[in-house]
Formats: C-alpha cells, structure tokens, sequence
C-alpha cells in the first residue's frame, strides 16, 4: 500500500510545514490499516488451510459432509472474526482537514514508525471513494496530478464524528467552488456506480430469476437456503450501489 506519497515542498520550519492550529477546520481520530498485505496474507492462509484440510479429510476419509463443513467454515471464520484478525493491522489515525490541504498522522507498521502524510488539495487530480454497505469500513483512493496514487483504508467509521468519507468530500466541494472546472478535483465512480456496473446488475437480476425458477422446478427443498443466501448478497450489492451514487450526489456528480 502506498501512503501519501504526495509531500509538501520543503519548508524552513514546522508551523509553515504544517500550518498553524488556526488552520485546521476539523480533526478526525479514527482507525487506519497500515498492513493490507498482512491482513490479506492471514484471511487467505486461514481459507487455504481449510480447504486443504477438507481435501485432506475427503480424500483420506471418503467424509464429504464433514469436508464440506470445514470449507464452510474457513470462508466463515474470517467473516465472523474479523475485527480480532484485524486488530494487529490497524492503527489510530488523526486527520486534520484544513482549507488548502489535508494531514494525516498514524504509526506505520510498514515502516515501523509514526508517519505524517500532509496533502495539499491542488496536488489532487481526482479521487474515488467507498462507504462498505456490509461493515464500518471505507475506501479513499487518491490521484495526484504527477501520476502518482495513494489508498487509505479506515475502520469504525459507523460514527459521524469519525466518518472520513463525509468529511474529505464536503472540504474538497468547499475546494472546487473557489476553483474554475479546469482546476477542480472530480470524483471517480467506482464500478457499481458505473453505467456498466449498472448493466451487470440488471444480468445479474436475470440470472437470479432464472436460478429461482429451475430451482423451484428442479429442486424445491433447496430453495430456502439458496435463496435466502442469493437474496443476501443480491441487496447488499443494490445497497452498494446506492451507496456510491448517494456519493457523487454530494459533489454534484452523477
């Protein structure tokens, strides 16, 4: 993952580095991850074991029941547990947004050291951003004017008080209406936003229809799971949606 990148040139003494305390028009403490590939690393290490572990038992012990159980369960655990599994990825962050620019200052354990990465809103070409439907995290991926990108993932964002999304949209919107179009930063839409994004819902809605009914003909003692599973995800994917097009309403943008 790559933080921050963008610096402000060098200055001769902290307060012009950092601006003063006058400068800041609202601070955030929250949670960031600062080890993705860590936490990624554990998730699939933890659904890889139980799949080796149900091949194991299917083909050692003839038990596919009890191998489909474990693979249940891999896939689940992560799920179930994942603020625990987290916990030695994430780190308290605070984040002072100001008129012209943005600082955030939290404990890498990349690097293992306090890191500050100070941005300056003109340094920003565009940026996309995800409020999760299913949990209390969210997604701001940055892109700067030199090519270069920078993502930040935050937890415990349920909270207003601590809820980043809310926050960087309403100080870039502030950012923009002092600036002609030229110089304005836009949001990118994510792909459930997008036009296509919107196609494959509506294929996905067919598909879904066209499962119940060859499930009901088919196999009628199974249509309460399965629909019930499909159903879930099917809502938590329209909520999505909704979700990011909620968002680009906030910067005028459809």
């Amino acid at each position: 993952m790559k933080n921050g990148k963008l610096k402000f040139h060098k200055a001769t003494n902290q307060k012009q580095l950092m601006g003063t305390v006058e400068d800041t028009k609202k601070i955030i403490t929250t949670t960031i991850i600062t080890n993705i590939k860590g936490l990624v690393l554990i998730i699939v290490s933890i659904i890889l074991g139980g799949t080796s572990l149900a091949l194991w038992v299917l083909l050692s012990f003839h038990y596919l029941f009890t191998s489909l159980i474990i693979i249940f369960i891999s896939f689940f655990f992560p799920v179930i547990f994942m603020k625990r599994i987290r916990s030695n990825s994430v780190e308290d962050v605070t984040i002072r947004f100001c008129a012209d620019y943005l600082s955030l200052k939290y404990f890498d354990r990349n690097l293992f050291d306090f890191k500050t990465d100070d941005i300056k809103y003109s340094q920003i070409n565009s940026l996309m951003v995800i409020e999760s439907a299913k949990d209390d995290s969210s997604f701001i991926k940055l892109y700067f004017k030199d090519g270069t990108k920078s993502v930040y993932r935050f937890l415990d964002q349920q909270d207003k008080d601590t809820n980043v999304v809310p926050a960087i949209l309403k100080f870039i919107k502030s950012y923009n209406e002092t600036k002609n179009n030229v110089e304005n930063i836009y949001l990118r839409k994510t792909l459930l936003a997008s036009k296509f994004g919107y196609y494959c819902i509506v294929a996905l809605t067919v598909m879904l229809i066209a499962a119940i009914i060859l499930e009901i003909i088919y196999k009628p003692n199974a249509v309460p799971v399965s629909l019930g599973t499909s159903l879930f995800l099917y809502v938590t994917i329209l909520s999505q949606r909704q979700n990011d097009l909620a968002i680009h309403k906030t910067l005028g943008q459809v």
